[in-house]
């Protein structure tokens, strides 16, 4: 309901109910109907709309991510991340670390001086 809706008290607020429902039923509009419309304007709005081949979903939503930031700044169009409703690598299953994103994302975890170690990678300044 919209905000100047729900501003609307007693009397007022039972009018516009009523026009409502008169209106619908004038139309042929059920309340699963409205229902079904509503949560398919929801998903369109929450669908993704980019993705790269690793997984990396934004809907469009917010800021853009880092993951699309960085290859646009490397000089990638934007255009090709774009999704259309084609298949994509959107469609298969998320790589490891891969997220849905509306915006922000936490910066990549670094590698740990043990996981170094294990492989193979000399740490320190004594080599």
């Amino acid at each position: 309901m919209t905000r100047a809706a729900q501003s609307l008290e007693g009397e007022a607020r039972e009018r516009l109910v009523r026009w409502i429902r008169r209106r619908m039923k004038e139309s042929g509009i059920t309340f699963d109907a409205l229902e079904r419309a509503l949560s398919d304007d929801l998903r369109e709005r929450d669908a993704i709309r980019y993705c790269d081949a690793y997984g990396n979903t934004w809907t469009g939503a917010g800021d853009m991510p880092n993951w699309l930031r960085r290859a646009v700044a490397a000089g990638q169009s934007i255009e090709h991340f774009q999704t259309d409703g084609r298949p994509t690598a959107c469609d298969e299953p998320r790589a490891a670390g891969a997220r849905i994103s509306s915006g922000h994302q936490p910066a990549p975890r670094l590698p740990t001086s043990a996981s170094l170690r294990a492989h193979g990678t000399q740490i320190g300044l004594d080599d």
